[in-house]
């Protein structure tokens, strides 16, 4: 299948415009910190974008006292998805950067990401390594899968993931955002990580540079019954997006029994059968392989995933 491309077209010059859209709901208190790593780029061809999504904080304050270094966007509380969509129509950059309020960009993430993209026009998107702040100022890698660069297709076809970046750790051109957006959002997964990785993976080759050159926050995930509902609802989503893309390119994929799923519903209390069970547990030993995870995370997934079988 051929490869797309930016509709034929070279960047504009090797120096293209990025947009850095920065998602914001009631985050006030760190939502200054990303700004600032937004404009401390070493890249100089950047523009801010920043979307309030509906805060009752003092959000609004902190972005016009940027003045005119960026472009606010105010919304009625609409949600991570429809807050990106509204920036990037606000934005005019070649590139898109997305930045959550919460994390913050290394001074050399633009440089990085934009010397990919100049290299091989027909990317369509890069992620990019991450780390967090410790006690002491230091940044501490975080230990995360082997970003994948090349095409995925195959891989998502046949164990429904690949190794990308949380979403303020991806960068995308434009036609890939004009072509994906609005996405639908199902069973209230509110994530445009997701459905963007998906349709980068079937619509071009990925890259990655593995520098951690965005910086989270040690933020609490959501535990226990909570996490387990949520988990499911984003591998159902997962699984119907690569379907939808699979049928829209007249191909098959081999999630129909989709071994993560049986793991979370195991988990759930479901009724899983133990021949079920053994089944997801041999489809999870392919997937680590297949999808070029590292030893010490493939560990980590399998021990999770035979704790939620057995």
């Amino acid at each position: 299948m051929a490869l797309p491309n930016n509709g034929g077209m070279r960047w504009r010059s090797d120096r293209p415009l990025v947009s850095i859209v920065i998602l914001n709901a009631d985050r006030s208190e760190v939502l200054g910190t990303a700004i600032e790593s937004a404009l401390d780029q070493t890249y100089e061809n950047v523009e801010v974008v920043v979307v309030d999504d509906g805060s009752i904080d003092d959000s609004l304050d902190v972005a016009r006292g940027f003045g005119e270094r960026l472009r606010l966007v105010p919304l009625l509380r609409s949600g991570r998805c429809r807050s990106l969509q509204m920036g990037f129509e606000s934005a005019r950059g070649e590139l898109i950067a997305v930045l959550e309020a919460d994390a913050q960009f290394a001074p050399t993430k633009i440089e990085r990401v934009v010397q990919r993209f100049v290299a091989d026009v027909n990317l369509v998107a890069v992620s990019n390594g991450g780390g967090v702040t410790a006690d002491d100022g230091r940044v501490v890698a975080l230990p995360r899968p082997r970003l994948a660069t090349g095409r995925v297709d195959r891989t998502l076809l046949a164990h429904g993931r690949y190794a990308h970046a949380p979403l303020s750790g991806m960068t995308f051109p434009r036609h890939l955002l004009e072509e994906v957006l609005p996405v639908e959002i199902r069973h209230g997964v509110d994530d445009p990580a997701l459905y963007l990785a998906i349709a980068a993976g079937f619509r071009g080759r990925v890259d990655a540079v593995r520098e951690p050159l965005t910086r989270y926050p040690h933020a609490l995930r959501a535990t226990g019954e909570e996490r387990i509902d949520q988990r499911r609802r984003e591998r159902r989503v997962t699984v119907e997006e690569i379907g939808r893309w699979a049928r829209s390119t007249g191909r098959s994929h081999a999630l129909h029994d989709d071994a993560e799923l049986i793991c979370l519903d195991a988990k759930a209390g479901e009724a899983i059968p133990m021949a079920r069970r053994l089944y997801a547990l041999r489809r999870s030993i392919g997937e680590v392989v297949a999808t070029r995870t590292s030893p010490g995370q493939a560990f980590a997934v399998l021990r999770s995933r035979a704790a939620m079988l057995l």
